[in-house]
């Protein structure tokens, strides 16, 4: 599998209008498995608009034991959100409406792009809040990679009389 996850989502995150992440307006944010939301509390505090946050969540499943080999499916978010007002609940709404288009653009590059790669199915959900008060939605995705059945045997200690 050549997708970098982390790469990808930098590059969405500047090639997107909305998001306009740049390296002096920090708009692109990672995040691993169980951290989602924990570690961004500050580094979202002193940012507005809307944020794209790439999450790796270093889940695989694996499927396929047939005789080409594994199929490994590796789990992937990418959330998309904006800032809201606490005074004014439909802002809300309307994060998670610009924000599902844009998750749908994004899902679409992927698509065209790693056609072999991304499974064939993803979903996009309504989170937040995060932080203060971003709220829109992820998209969760699998990308799929094939793997030997032959173990790494240099991660093994030898075994005397074997």
């Amino acid at each position: 599998m050549n997708y970098n996850h982390y790469e990808f989502c930098e590059e969405m995150a500047r090639r997107l209008r909305a998001v306009g992440h740049t390296d002096k307006r920090q708009r692109f944010f990672k995040a691993s498995g169980g951290e989602w939301f924990a570690d961004l509390e500050d580094r979202l505090s002193a940012v507005s608009g809307t944020v794209l946050i790439g999450v790796d969540t270093g889940e695989t499943d694996t499927r396929g034991f047939g005789a080409e080999g594994l199929e490994d499916s590796n789990k992937f978010f990418i959330i998309l959100a904006q800032s809201t007002d606490n005074d004014h609940p439909d802002t809300v709404h309307a994060a998670q409406q610009a924000c599902r288009l844009l998750a749908k653009a994004v899902r679409n590059v992927l698509i065209r792009r790693y056609p072999m790669e991304m499974s064939r199915s993803s979903s996009i959900f309504a989170v937040g809040p995060i932080a203060d008060n971003f709220h829109g939605v992820a998209l969760e995705f699998s990308m799929v990679a094939y793997d030997d059945y032959a173990p790494d045997e240099t991660l093994f200690m030898p075994v005397e009389g074997v």
